[in-house]
Order: structure tokens, then sequence, then C-alpha cells
């Protein structure tokens, strides 16, 4: 697509040919913007220990505080243990690794079935995480799945991702 550098006026555009004589100043040019990761999250604080409270008013929490790669994340009430501790630290940009206080050398992944799971930190793209804040709430999205959003999927409590980003609220 070409688009002038004003797209907010009702006057058409017009550009100058690449091979107009006079006028070198005016061709039109392409100008490609990687963006491989979003901006840091300054709301959090890389390298802190959260409770991740979602809208329903669980927590998240390792499934009976297993230590086990697979091990399911699910939504709880709030009873304080580590297993509901968190530590979230950027690994890049606005990439963030989020570790369970409970055990060590694990993260948060996502499986092939799109089910939120602790396993051992191998620097993998299931292992990464965005997070926006939107209107006071967190959402959190696999960087594997950029479409998918934690969330809790409440026939199970179970902790996935999905795309019903009104449910994925933390």
């Amino acid at each position: 697509i070409i688009k002038a550098n004003s797209e907010n006026t009702s006057t058409w555009k017009k550009f100058v040919s690449s091979l107009h004589p006079t006028l070198s100043n005016q061709r039109p040019y392409i100008q490609i913007t990687y963006n491989d990761s979003p901006t840091a999250c300054s709301q959090v604080v890389s390298g802190a220990t959260y409770y991740l409270k979602n809208y329903n008013s669980e927590y998240l929490d390792v499934y009976n505080a297993g230590t086990t790669d697979n091990t399911s994340l699910l939504t709880y009430a709030f009873h304080g243990d580590v297993n509901q501790q968190f530590k979230i630290t950027n690994v890049y940009g606005g990439e963030y690794e989020i570790a369970p206080q409970h055990t060590t050398g694990k993260v948060l992944s996502v499986n092939s079935n799109g089910q939120v799971i602790i396993e051992s930190d191998c620097n993998i793209d299931s292992q990464r995480w965005y997070i926006f804040c939107r209107n006071g709430n967190y959402h959190i999205v696999n960087k594997a799945y950029n479409s998918g959003v934690m969330a809790p999927t409440y026939d199970t409590d179970y902790v996935s991702i999905n795309n019903a980003y009104e449910y994925c609220c933390w």
C-alpha cells in the first residue's frame, strides 16, 4: 500500500514519478518498520513477584503445587501459598518469562493443546509472554500463539489460551 504522511484530509493525494528530473526530493519511497516485540509494560516491575488475580477474583495457581514438567495451572481461591506466586522477568523488549515461586528452573509455557503448564526453561517462544495493560486490566499473551490470551477455562478451571479478550483480564 502506498500511503501519504497524513491521511486525515479529504483532498486527493499525488505522487511524483521516480523519473521526475527536478523534484527528486518528492519521489515516493518504501519504508519498512519491523516490530519484533512490543515495548515493555511500564506497570510491571521486572523481577518482582506477583499474585495474578483474574476478573472472577480467583488466582493463578499451580495445580497441587506440582513441580514436574507439564503440571497444569488453574484458577483457585486465594490461599497465599508460594504456588500462587509468580516472578515476572523482562527477558527482551516486551517479552516476559513467568516463573512459579514454589519450584526452581520452571516457567509458564503453553503445550500443543493450548493449555498453560509449567516446564523446564528452554528459552522457547511458548515460554515467553507479552503483557498489555488496558483499562486497569492486564492481558497476558503467549509469544508462540500471539493471538492467544491466557484465560481460565470455566468448565474445568484450568488455564489455557484463547481469543476471548473480555474474559482474559488479570
